[in-house]
């Protein structure tokens, strides 16, 4: 008789891997635990068994896997041999399998076919004189069955749809955790709504044909109650079952844009499919104006860094100050470091490099990575680099004929970014905005990269541009971080915020021919550039800059008192803009 999926105790497993197939890639990570009838009706969690497994000689963790899962060649000096943890592994089934009828472990993965080739090799190179012990059944499969209505079936997508939270960083025990909570209520939706109650009934379950209206239904969400949102501008805060923050977003509209989520749409984006399976609540918080609403989304990223939230995260950007040549930089900002701020410690060393390469102070062969502002995994081969720097420095002679060579960059720099700026106005259409980042960022290509001679010129130029935009955009936010901004809300109302120390000190509605407040204090550049040490300010001086270009595009009056006796007009303001 089959037993019951109540009574039923199986085996949870999860693999983590250096590629898609064991032709591609090794494993990586296992993690498992037992669970019973006991567990599940006590509403414990049994204790999870997690190895790192040594990879073969000669073999590393690609970049993008030690992104994603947190792992680098460091952990692995703790991992066990393969045998050694294949072992561990058959010793604990042995129990599931001798309560089987057919000596089997049934074995709950959340995407089988992924896990099964690598479970599969494991076996044959330790045990292949035994049965292949395993009976899988995929939740993942079992999900799309079970709970058509979500469209997106991914690990975090579904258990997060049960209220659980499955970390960002792909580990081998969360994701046991996370399978191990999805299993748990599907027996439940199981038994309450399908009748399905024996693991034979499962089976018959899982291989029926998908309906195909199922298939071709266009992406539907369970809406949570949006009836109490108004139209006023501010913040939105997206929440699961659990009340964990899963994305924080700033709105002109509130009702219109949390709206607009759940319309039916022929297709999503992946990323956008697997937060919307999880939303169980969305809470606002009104603000007089946009623009207050982009600085307090700026903020609170910073403060609960949402899964879903791209940038504004911290991350590891830590503000820093480089010295005039820029070859060394500071925390703080000091008479050694006055050039800043810049987002990361990285940002300038391009201009380093490029600088030392032009005085002839460095070697050739150490630089191409860091000349480029690129990963030296894909840096040109030396011979193309030094034909590439030729051509760089041939064609803007006239710049390094003027020293020292860190001014001849940054003029070179300026020259680069009007370039720019002449072929943008050339251009018929401007590129569309982006209003959010739930759906990420492509991934770095670089390593499709063909480099030639004629790629390394253009490289070098575009990374003295970009240094160059963020040196002008790090003076330009120590401008602002002491300013009065104002701009016209309403027909007869000005809206006035001051800025003190990179932070909103105050902000209010006054009359249309009121005079504008002055700046709360009048510190020296040094002192500014001193107190924008702090990420978050950073960010949120760089996000008002943002709202100004928001607000020139809607033609508002703006007025922005950036001293005593310096106040900028709109056509100021844009002027400055298009430099920073």
């Amino acid at each position: 008789m089959s037993p019951l999926l109540t009574d039923l105790s199986v085996l949870i497993l999860d693999c983590q891997t250096t590629g898609a197939s064991p032709q591609t890639g090794h494993l990586l990570e296992l993690g498992w635990l037992i669970e019973d009838a006991d567990h599940r009706h006590q509403g414990k969690i049994p204790p999870v068994t997690t190895s790192l497994v040594r990879l073969p000689a000669k073999t590393g963790i690609p970049h993008r896997i030690e992104r994603m899962t947190g792992i680098d060649k460091t952990d692995l000096q703790a991992a066990a041999d393969s045998a050694d943890v294949w072992q561990a592994l058959w010793k604990d089934i042995q129990p599931l399998m001798a309560s089987d009828a057919n000596q089997t472990c049934p074995s709950v993965v959340h995407y089988a076919r992924f896990e099964l080739p690598f479970i599969r090799q494991l076996h044959a190179a330790h045990s292949a004189h035994d049965p292949f012990p395993f009976e899988f059944i995929c939740s993942h499969t079992l999900l799309k069955k079970l709970c058509p209505q979500l469209t997106c079936h991914s690990l975090r997508a579904v258990a997060g749809y049960f209220g659980y939270s499955v970390p960002e960083q792909r580990r081998a025990r969360e994701h046991v955790l996370g399978t191990l909570h999805i299993w748990r209520q599907a027996i439940r939706l199981l038994a309450n709504e399908i009748k399905v109650h024996t693991l034979e009934e499962l089976k018959h379950f899982i291989q029926a044909p998908l309906s195909p209206n199922v298939k071709d239904q266009p992406a539907v969400f369970n809406k949570p109650d949006l009836s109490a949102i108004s139209n006023q501008p501010g913040v939105y805060w997206m929440r699961r079952s659990n009340g964990d923050l899963l994305y924080i977003g700033k709105a002109k509209s509130l009702r219109k844009r949390v709206r607009s989520y759940f319309h039916r749409r022929p297709k999503y984006p992946t990323r956008l499919k697997e937060m919307l399976c999880q939303i169980a609540a969305v809470d606002v918080t009104e603000t007089k104006t946009a623009l207050e609403a982009a600085l307090l989304e700026s903020d609170a990223i910073k403060q609960y860094a949402p899964p879903y939230n791209q940038a504004l995260r911290k991350g590891r950007r830590c503000v820093s100050f480089f010295s005039k040549d820029f070859t060394a930089h500071s925390f703080r900002a000091d008479a050694g470091h006055p050039i800043g701020p810049v987002p990361t410690a990285e940002a300038l060393q391009p201009l380093a490099a490029i600088g030392q390469l032009v005085s002839l102070n460095s070697d050739m062969n150490h630089c191409p990575a860091t000349a480029l502002g690129i990963d030296a995994k894909w840096a040109p081969d030396a011979d193309v680099f030094k034909e590439g720097f030729d051509l760089f420095r041939k064609h803007y002679q006239f710049y390094f004929e003027t020293k020292p060579y860190h001014r001849a960059l940054m003029l070179l720099g300026a020259q680069l970014w009007r370039d720019k700026l002449i072929a943008a106005s050339c251009q018929e259409e401007a590129e569309p905005e982006v209003d959010d980042d739930i759906t990420g960022t492509d991934e770095d290509n670089s390593e499709t990269m063909i480099w030639t001679p004629e790629h390394v010129a253009g490289a070098l130029s575009g990374a003295v541009r970009r240094c160059a935009h963020l040196i002008r955009r790090g003076r330009w936010l120590v401008l602002i971080s002491e300013a009065v901004l104002s701009w016209q809300q309403a027909k007869h109302q000005r809206r006035v915020m001051v800025i003190s120390r990179g932070a909103v000190h105050s902000a209010s509605t006054q009359k249309i021919d009121q005079s504008l407040p002055h700046p709360v204090r009048y510190p020296k550049p040094l002192e500014r550039q001193s107190e924008l040490t702090n990420l978050a300010s950073y960010d949120r001086l760089r996000v008002l800059t943002t709202e100004l270009r928001r607000l020139l595009a809607e033609n508002r009056d703006i007025r922005l008192r950036v001293g005593r006796h310096m106040i900028l007009g709109p056509e100021q303001i844009a002027k400055a803009l298009q430099w920073v």
